[in-house]
């Protein structure tokens, strides 16, 4: 498609090229531009798709004719929203109070100067009018930055400063400055969101009277600027943080270019700021490069007292050596360079990282520095740093990192493992992936990875006291060291028997056994502790807590010896307590509740009357919902079996299917209709509800 608005009376002619794919069809016509005609419109208030009601004039009631709201039979003015009264009545209050000018002028249009009348027979009417009393003959200049005072020349302008408003584009309103009744002055102001990419239309309007007559078509091309550039000068090596201060950025529209490269897609635009990271260049060096911001096809102006940046080799930070070169832990390196101060680096502005991790820089001077770094992830690597304002430090200095091992701790536990081994030292992997602890022939599952320390659970061993090797493997290779670790018997905990051997929650467990210790002790059955009440070297007495229903292993853990046997097993058993409601329709579908206790499990069903519920949820422990799957109607009521089975075990109480509850259609009438909808269906049956 295509538009175009003409901006000035006369008589235009247009043809087109070829429209068709032969070649032999164009376009061509006459337009005749000519003065607007004024019109009287009726106004109307609408909301999505819903049209206000309003006031019809002239309006009848009791057979008189009505050009106003009336008062009769009412305490209020109203009116009717039809030409004949029929009894809806609007009334013309209006329940907010309506909004004024904000100057608060009182002068307005007054057609009578163009041979025009202002509707008087329907209040709702409103005359839209090319007469006006102004108009604007000229702009200067045509373009500008912000803190542009833009004069504006014409007839008809107010006085009043409020009364004029001067309007750039389609929002923004340029602060006015000086008045007079044929020029006026405004100045465009910082943030405008001005959109410098286009020129932007400008009109004058009068409060109370509208937009004034344009001769022609009036633009002003709103012009992005840069106050200031920071810094201008950095690393070679790239990194510098550049931030670019102006107005007019709008951000989709600008791209920063610098020496023909587009570096757009590196910087963090706003309409007042723009950031970005250089990166290396080794091509245009020690030259003072163009700057350059543009907002579409148009360039920003330079308002700084430069707009360049430079890649500079002076100001380029290099570090060449560190020493040591080899480390196994925290330690202070001493790295050698050249120009680490010359472009303002200091202590407090400078980072030195090895593998990611922070060399705590000290003491720095122009030629060297020493920092502090903590424990490394073993590995060979280049020493990175960055100088804010300058770039990052161009590096060839490498250090070797080496793990080791300095303790473990405990070095003793019971037979059947559970423990948790502290292993410390450093060097090591902190992704748990990339370690693998042997106690024994047997791998220690870890559970925790840091540089400097590695836990693991002891994993069990055998039935008899020995002595085992502690193998540390990171990333592949075995680190030095040589360590022993003890499975001790005689401090083992040991589960002889316990009684009951079947129950449920908050039951009391007696569990016989040895190497029991007081407030060092946890027991746990499957994977629920059970809260101990007393306890000697010999016995303990726990209270159950709530479990899935079936075998569960009891396992005793003692702190400093780790876990006892697990061959012992308890029975939990699977129990009903009630379901609510325990009645229903045949048709079904009815969600029930059912509490007890041992259902937290995936292995679980519920059925009634030997059918599956359609749906089963298991809200916790001690209850689960269902709904109740469809049964055979019968006249009378039907006493099924409600069961849940949890693997093996099973448990049944009472459910009804009641022929009362039970809704029944015996006929629906018509039994047909049209696809339009609109049809009355009668349906009999029974127990509707």
């Amino acid at each position: 498609s295509f538009s175009y608005q003409f901006a000035t009376l006369g008589t235009y002619y247009y043809w087109s090229t070829a429209v068709d794919q032969a070649g032999l069809i164009t376009l061509r016509a006459v337009i005749t531009v000519v003065d607007a005609q004024p019109q009287t419109l009726t106004v109307q208030a609408t909301s999505n798709s819903f049209t206000a009601q309003s006031c019809v004039f002239p309006f009848i009631y009791n057979a008189v004719n009505y050009t106003t709201c009336i008062t009769i039979n009412d305490t209020q003015p109203w009116c009717s929203p039809s030409s004949f009264y029929t009894g809806q009545r609007l009334y013309c209050t209006p329940t907010t109070s309506v909004p004024s000018s904000s100057c608060n002028s009182s002068s307005s249009l007054n057609p009578s100067s163009c041979l025009q009348t202002v509707p008087s027979a329907n209040v709702l009417e409103f005359l839209f009018t090319p007469c006006t009393v102004g108009s604007v003959t000229g702009i200067s200049p045509s373009q500008g930055t912000a803190g542009t005072t833009i004069t504006i020349t014409g007839t008809g302008f107010s006085t009043i400063a409020c009364e004029n408003n001067i309007l750039i584009g389609s929002s923004y309103n340029c602060p006015i400055t000086s008045v007079s009744s044929t020029q006026l002055q405004c100045q465009i102001g910082v943030g405008s969101l001005l959109n410098a990419k286009t020129s932007q239309i400008l009109q004058v309007t009068r409060d109370r009277q509208g937009y004034l007559n344009m001769d022609g078509r009036l633009s002003f091309l709103f012009q992005a600027s840069i106050s200031n550039i920071s810094p201008n000068f950095g690393s070679i090596l790239g990194g510098t943080q550049v931030t670019i201060i102006g107005d007019g950025f709008t951000p989709g529209d600008t791209r920063v270019i610098i020496a023909g490269s587009d570096y757009t897609s590196l910087a963090t635009i706003s309409y007042t700021r723009i950031v970005f990271i250089t990166p290396t260049q080794m091509t245009y060096v020690n030259r003072n490069l163009t700057v350059t911001v543009a907002v579409g096809t148009n360039e920003a102006i330079c308002l700084a007292t430069s707009c360049t940046f430079q890649w500079s080799t002076i100001i380029t930070p290099y570090i060449d050596s560190v020493s040591p070169s080899q480390t196994s832990g925290p330690t202070t390196l001493t790295l050698t360079g050249r120009s680490l101060t010359v472009g303002g680096g200091t202590a407090s502005n400078t980072l030195v990282s090895i593998n990611g991790n922070p060399c705590n820089i000290t003491l720095m001077t122009n030629l060297n520095m020493s920092c502090q770094v903590g424990h490394i992830e073993a590995g060979n690597y280049t020493i990175t740093g960055m100088i804010n304002g300058v770039g990052s430090i161009i590096s060839v200095a490498r250090l070797t990192v080496n793990a080791i091992l300095t303790s473990i701790s405990p070095t003793t536990s019971g037979i059947y493992g559970g423990v948790l081994l502290n292993i410390a030292g450093s060097g090591f992997s902190s992704n748990m992936n990339n370690s693998r602890i042997m106690v024994g022939s047997n791998q220690c599952q870890l559970v925790q990875a840091t540089t400097s320390q590695l836990v693991c659970t002891v994993p069990p061993r055998g039935s008899q006291s020995s002595v085992v090797n502690i193998v540390v493997i990171s990333k592949g290779l075995t680190l030095p060291g040589s360590w022993s670790f003890v499975y001790n018997v005689s401090n083992t905990p040991n589960i002889a028997s316990v009684n009951p051997t079947s129950g449920s929650v908050s039951q009391l467990l007696t569990i016989n056994g040895i190497n029991f210790i007081s407030n060092q002790t946890s027991v746990f059955v499957g994977n629920i502790q059970c809260s101990i009440n007393s306890i000697s070297t010999t016995s303990i007495t726990c209270t159950l807590g709530s479990s899935s229903a079936g075998l569960q292993p009891v396992r005793v853990y003692v702190a400093g010896a780790g876990n006892s046997n697990t061959d012992i097993l308890f029975t939990y058993i699977l129990q009903i307590t009630s379901v609510t409601p325990a009645q229903g329709s045949y048709g079904g579908g009815q969600t029930i509740q059912v509490t007890g206790d041992g259902f937290n499990t995936t292995n679980l069903s519920v059925s009634v009357c030997n059918r599956s519920c359609q749906i089963v949820t298991v809200v916790s422990n001690t209850q689960i919902s269902c709904v109740t799957p469809s049964a055979t109607p019968s006249i009378s009521d039907t006493l099924c079996s409600l069961t849940v089975n949890v693997g093996a075990l099973a448990r049944s109480v009472s459910f009804v299917y009641q022929a009362n509850l039970t809704t029944t259609i015996t006929n629906v009438s018509p039994t047909r209709g049209g696809t339009g909808g609109g049809t009355t269906l009668t349906i009999n049956g029974t127990n509707f509800p």
